[in-house]
């Protein structure tokens, strides 16, 4: 921003013109927590993926699939404007607080709606500062600069971790129902677009992705859809796995059905064919 001092630190990076776009590093997934004084632990938030690309006053805040986030999340786009650089990319988590402190991955889908909480952007890493690329220098000191730019409070923060500890974290997470924690080795590079196994994510709770091939229709007082209907690809088909209908709000429900409406068809996805517990919808 006019008028307002840069922050000059030397991050011993390769000389290199800010690259336009760029792709984040992906993480592995691993069984079970270990401690170990070669890594750092972080929370696994439970939100947004968002690489911030700041250019002399500019601000790019991509996905991870590189699309645009600026107007969905404006307010964090100004306020990466204030920060202290004149080139950067910073990589980060949009997550949503509740008023209990809780991340929620809901509250950040419905985030245009302006639902209860705290928009926070948690950067965790830090690929290019002032006309020096950072993604050959090792991790730990990635962070120690990142932390140095991003302010101790406000929209932007710097994602703590805890050195060595991975099983005391990984317990905390579980305890209050988080997603899980991200292992992460200290000398670790920064590979764009890939996932290594220097970064390892351990999930406390069990998920599986699963394909919505259908809905059901709602009974009594419930409006829209009553259930989506899952499968899960096994020898290329889509097999069907059950149903799930809890959890949705009144606005949510019309916002998923919105969004499935258009891709409404006659013929079953599904092989073999499922027994549906109400009505399909189906193509009008």
């Amino acid at each position: 921003m006019p008028g307002t001092k840069r922050v000059r630190i030397k991050a011993a990076g390769a000389k290199k013109p800010m690259p336009l776009e760029i792709l984040p590093m992906m993480a592995k997934s691993a069984d079970q927590p270990f401690d170990d004084s070669d890594w750092i632990f972080e929370m696994k938030w439970d939100g947004y993926r968002a690489i911030a690309i700041l250019d002399k006053g500019n601000v790019r805040l991509v996905s991870r699939n590189g699309l645009s986030l600026n107007s969905k999340f404006a307010g964090i786009v100004e306020a990466l404007k204030s920060l202290k650089v004149e080139s950067a990319i910073l990589d980060g988590e949009l997550v949503v607080i509740d008023e209990d402190g809780m991340p929620r991955f809901e509250l950040v889908q419905r985030i245009q709606q302006r639902p209860p909480g705290e928009l926070i952007y948690f950067t965790f890493d830090l690929l290019y500062l002032n006309g020096e690329d950072l993604t050959g220098v090792p991790l730990e000191r990635r962070r120690e600069i990142l932390s140095q730019l991003v302010p101790k409070e406000g929209p932007i923060r710097f994602s703590q971790a805890i050195e060595g500890r991975g099983t005391d974290l990984f317990r905390t997470a579980r305890e209050h129902g988080l997603e899980g924690i991200i292992a992460k080795r200290k000398v670790s590079t920064y590979m764009p677009g890939k996932r290594s196994d220097s970064w390892l994510k351990i999930k406390s709770r069990m998920q599986q992705e699963a394909v919505i091939g259908g809905i059901t229709e709602g009974e009594g007082s419930r409006k829209f859809f009553g259930a989506l209907m899952l499968g899960v690809y096994e020898g290329g088909r889509l097999c069907y796995v059950g149903n799930t209908g809890t959890g949705f709000s009144d606005s949510m429900l019309k916002e998923v059905y919105g969004r499935l409406k258009p891709y409404f068809t006659d013929t079953c996805p599904f092989t073999p064919r499922p027994k549906a517990n109400a009505r399909v919808q189906g193509k009008a």
